[in-house]
């Protein structure tokens, strides 16, 4: 999390929470790249306090979002994802369903 985006697990506000694996093939053959990895998924809400210390790294992180609970749907339904999100967002997703209050109990 550090090295990524620039928080530590004290930024949290508990332990992570492990939601799943799932194997992600990324081919981009005009520019001979192919990419094949495990992508562990995790969450937890964070702590207000380290919302100044995001930062994420430039050539490892696209671009961070806060999306409310109530506006998921809608992000999801716009559909324009970056490989790594459409494969993993599915997964969060389903375990989101069954589990939303841990995460955004008194976060919006």
């Amino acid at each position: 999390m550090h090295e990524e985006i620039g928080i530590r697990a004290e930024d949290l506000h508990g332990d992570l929470i492990f939601i799943g694996m799932n194997f992600q093939k990324y081919d981009d053959d005009k520019r001979n790249f192919h990419d094949r990895e495990y992508a562990s998924i995790y969450t937890q809400r964070l702590k207000p306090s380290g919302i100044p210390l995001l930062c994420p790294k430039e050539d490892e992180v696209e671009r961070l979002i806060f999306i409310s609970k109530n506006s998921i749907a809608i992000f999801i339904a716009n559909g324009k994802w970056r490989p790594a999100l459409k494969a993993t967002l599915p997964i969060y997703m389903n375990w989101f369903t069954h589990n939303r209050t841990l995460i955004f109990e008194d976060l919006f």
